[in-house]
């Protein structure tokens, strides 16, 4: 594994919810660590996800942004 950059958890009232946190953080270049867990120390139920960063993790969206500029490139070679 790369080395970690940067740790966060997800927390979430349900599992719905929580299922779609971390999927937008994986769309965002997070991984997911370790497994989900629940607590209820707070008094009410949380679900909880680790999730880490690496050094060299691009962000999800800095990968499409170069693949979506890359096919403008490729269709501007086309129509000159």
């Amino acid at each position: 594994m790369n080395e970690i950059k940067k740790y966060l958890t997800v927390r979430e009232s349900n599992y719905k919810d929580l299922d779609d946190a971390v999927n937008g953080k994986i769309k965002e270049g997070w991984q997911p660590f370790g497994s989900p867990y629940v607590t209820d120390a707070t008094s009410e139920f949380l679900a909880c996800q680790a999730m880490v960063s690496t050094k060299n993790q691009e962000p999800a969206s800095a990968v499409i942004e170069k693949v979506n500029e890359k096919i403008r490139e490729m269709r501007t070679a086309v129509i000159d």
